[in-house]
């Protein structure tokens, strides 16, 4: 038995990262103190293997919960937390989603989080007026035929979809239409790398290895 720093092992990750948020939720998930003998294999090696595993999935959820809050992702924040029902995104392959058995097993709650309702209602009025102050930003680059504000002004709208809307699509839409934009060789790679995550997290595995190989070589 051994014990894990949870918080030592996701400063790994970039703080606003999907990744970082997807990680987090397994080690909260395989961690959970959960002896009514129904957890999956994962759970049962982890719980076994970590002293600490019910501390660390407190830890884990806790850090979820900041994670989403920071971000502003209501809708995930919901989602996990409001016990909602998840609704699977079309555009997300179903390797990515827990099947109809797991999600009714994993219905109860294995965390003592309690929804922020305050969070919701603030931060989905603060997200309509980012989205809006976005969209108005790319209208007047767009106005003026400034190549740099227009790929600034997508590439902001790519991330706001992808990280506080869950909106994948068009996070993808935005990464793409920002490549024509681009002014300096910096910008052409940093729109290719996005490109390649926004691929690989809409399951779009072909366009995130292409854009992936070229910002290898950009």
């Amino acid at each position: 038995m051994t014990t894990f720093d949870v918080e030592g092992y996701i400063s790994r990750y970039p703080l606003r990262s999907e990744t970082r948020l997807q990680r987090l939720l397994f080690i909260a998930e395989s961690c959970a103190d959960n002896n009514s003998g129904d957890n999956d294999d994962s759970t049962s090696l982890a719980s076994s293997c970590i002293s600490n595993a019910a501390e660390v999935s407190r830890t884990a959820w806790q850090l979820v919960e900041h994670h989403l809050k920071s971000v502003g992702n209501v809708r995930k924040y919901q989602q996990i937390f409001g016990l909602e029902e998840e609704t699977v995104n079309p555009i997300i392959p179903n390797s990515l989603h827990k099947s109809d058995a797991e999600s009714s097993s994993s219905s109860a709650p294995r965390h003592d989080i309690q929804l922020d309702h305050e969070f919701i209602t603030r931060t989905t009025q603060l997200n309509r007026q980012t989205f809006e102050q976005l969209s108005n930003r790319l209208s007047v680059s767009q106005s003026q035929l400034s190549k740099d504000g227009i790929c600034a002004a997508y590439t902001a709208l790519s991330e706001h979809h992808l990280l506080v809307s869950c909106n994948p699509r068009d996070a993808l839409r935005c990464a793409l239409r920002s490549r024509d934009f681009c002014v300096t060789s910096n910008d052409s790679l940093g729109v290719l790398l996005r490109i390649a995550e926004v691929g690989v997290w809409t399951g779009q595995w072909g366009t995130g290895l292409t854009y992936a190989g070229r910002g290898e070589h950009a």
